[in-house]
């Protein structure tokens, strides 16, 4: 051009998963279950069945924490695993549901903007050595199969996999995951890691949080993370504030280096 200005190719836009792993602050929604008691569903009645009886409630949920800014909504799916819904006489539905749960969150984003939907997946809801290892994994496949049929932007971008009350047991399982992390917070003892060293000697990360309680509470951050290094000598070590967002940067970016090596491995297959 006569000016000398140069003609540079339009950035491409970001999608709702780069804005997740692009360095800032990502609000996620809040409880499902809470929100439906309030509206006077009982504790009693099978939560994640409404996707199929009550759309309606679940969008309008959805699209309550969407309008407060949410940038990631789970679908309503927490307890959706045969075993759980086996209690109802649902877990001929168990894909039905998921699928469901997904559908409304995805026409939920679709009405109002662009956001990522993470797949809610729950404990089983069994003791240890009630199910075989193999009936395990059966019982989250199907689950996890089922939110992410048809890939991001069909199904779920991502999934939340929440409250395995039992530390030890996910350590042993194969859920899929491209990483294993474990979260130790300040609170709990510099001693987790030779307490509960399986899932210690799995884990690729150790997320040590709440470091901003440190002035007031007697741990060693030291101690805690030689111990985790006496189980796993190449673990990575992140320390973590949510209320002074120390550690964030960090937290991201290596996740971010993560999703990289998993979609180039995916490009390769």
């Amino acid at each position: 051009m006569a000016d000398g200005s140069v003609n540079r190719p339009e950035a491409a836009p970001q999608t709702a998963l780069d804005r997740l792993f692009a360095g800032g602050p990502v609000l996620g929604d809040g409880a499902m279950g809470t929100m439906l008691y309030d509206r006077g569903i009982p504790l009693n009645r099978c939560y994640e069945e409404l996707n199929l009886s009550q759309p309606t409630m679940i969008a309008s949920i959805h699209a309550a924490y969407l309008a407060a800014g949410a940038e990631v909504i789970e679908t309503n799916t927490f307890g959706a695993n045969a075993c759980r819904l086996e209690r109802h006489g649902l877990c001929g539905l168990t894909a039905e549901i998921n699928r469901a749960g997904v559908r409304i969150a995805r026409q939920c984003v679709g009405r109002t903007g662009t956001a990522c939907v993470a797949g809610s997946v729950g404990p089983l809801g069994v003791r240890p050595g009630e199910l075989s290892l193999e009936d395990v994994r059966a019982a989250f496949a199907e689950q996890i199969r089922a939110l992410g049929e048809g890939g991001p932007g069909v199904g779920v971008d991502l999934l939340m996999i929440e409250n395995v009350g039992n530390l030890v047991c996910p350590s042993s399982y194969d859920l899929g995951e491209s990483a294993k992390i474990v979260v130790l917070s300040v609170t709990e003892g510099e001693d987790k890691p030779l307490k509960y060293p399986s899932i210690f000697h799995k884990s690729e990360l150790l997320i040590l949080n709440k470091i901003d309680l440190l002035p007031y509470v007697p741990f060693d951050v030291v101690a805690a993370e030689a111990n985790a290094r006496s189980i796993h000598r190449d673990m990575d070590i992140v320390r973590v504030s949510c209320q002074t967002r120390e550690g964030m940067a960090e937290w991201l970016s290596w996740l971010d280096r993560k999703r990289k090596v998993s979609r180039a491995a995916a490009a390769a297959c």
